[in-house]
């Protein structure tokens, strides 16, 4: 089975509509402060910062990769780091062009296309590591919140947030019974829902002897994401310390895991605006950062991802036909 078509689904209309929102919310994002004195902010930056916090950003996919390629040996399924890597910044650039969190469903299809791994053992190892960052992240916000949260209780936008981390509650809920509980389910099945559900709970990670190694991978990984906002702070010479750009990346990257805009395109922009408002900065300067942030973080991942998934597609097509020929 292959995934719906990344352009048919571009030019569909629930990216129409979470385009739409997007522009919605960036517009109310741009009338919160002085874009004139951002754009002076922005034009002094400094630039070795800026350049240091791009680098920290993709030196994540190696991470990711890697994690990926463990959760997947444990499994049953050896594949190669690289190859991982190359899938991940495929899937992580149609996650910025299109809701709905689609460039997961790209992600857990690839393997399948190039190495046959199920489709639903591919799924369930995507799920594993979604419940597991989700987790995490979730954590890295109560601890590093725990300091100013009475701070941004006021922020409107943070109910989104609230909403997040519950169900971010469930979900972890829901995976502990899925591992639990679904071989229950599987024998009292029969034909396909059976081998179908079987190979899904292989995928679900469970292996406690490669836990320590998964969790440091997850906290490096997303602990990158909070030295990448405190270096793109430093160049714009703003007043922030470590534990404050760890709670704001880790609140924007639950943030993007609610499927209203690719990537939480807005949405993101306008919570990083507000918390760091509600830090006493001023509001054109948290303006500046949060543009250049997302710039990082957004932009350049769709400019350098659209280069990698039309290159990756093309090497992985190639790949494919000449292994259909041998067989």
């Amino acid at each position: 089975m292959a995934p719906p078509s990344p352009v048919r689904q571009f030019f569909g209309w629930r990216t129409l509509l979470g385009l739409a929102v997007a522009g919605v919310v960036i517009y109310i994002f741009l009338t919160e402060f002085d874009v004139g004195a951002a754009w002076i902010a922005l034009s002094q930056v400094r630039w070795g910062y800026l350049v240091a916090a791009l680098v920290i950003y993709y030196l994540s996919v190696p991470l990711r990769g890697g994690r990926w390629g463990v959760l997947l040996r444990s499994a049953g399924y050896d594949l190669p780091v690289g190859r991982l890597c190359l899938y991940y910044v495929m899937a992580w650039f149609l996650n910025a062009i299109l809701p709905s969190r689609l460039g997961d469903l790209y992600r857990a299809y690839l393997p399948k296309r190039e190495y046959d791994v199920p489709l639903a053992a591919s799924v369930g190892v995507l799920f594993s590591e979604k419940v597991l960052d989700l987790a995490i992240t979730a954590g890295l916000v109560l601890v590093s919140g725990s300091f100013y949260w009475t701070r941004l209780t006021g922020v409107a936008e943070i109910s989104y947030l609230y909403w997040a981390l519950g169900a971010i509650g469930v979900l972890v809920v829901a995976f502990v019974a899925l591992v639990r509980l679904l071989p229950l389910l599987v024998v009292r099945l029969g034909g396909k829902w059976q081998t179908r559900l079987s190979l899904f709970h292989g995928g679900l990670f469970r292996d406690r002897r490669r836990l320590p190694a998964v969790f440091a991978q997850t906290v490096l990984i997303w602990g990158s994401e909070a030295i990448r906002l405190y270096l793109v702070c430093l160049a714009l010479s703003v007043p922030v310390n470590l534990l404050i750009a760890l709670f704001i990346s880790q609140a924007a990257l639950l943030l993007m895991a609610i499927p209203l805009s690719p990537a939480g395109l807005g949405i993101v922009e306008l919570l990083m605006l507000k918390a760091f408002s509600f830090l006493d900065i001023e509001a054109s300067l948290a303006g500046a950062v949060t543009i250049a942030d997302r710039l990082i973080s957004h932009w350049t991942l769709i400019a350098i991802g659209a280069i990698v998934f039309v290159a990756g597609s093309r090497l992985i097509g190639r790949r494919s036909t000449a292994a259909g020929q041998m067989t």
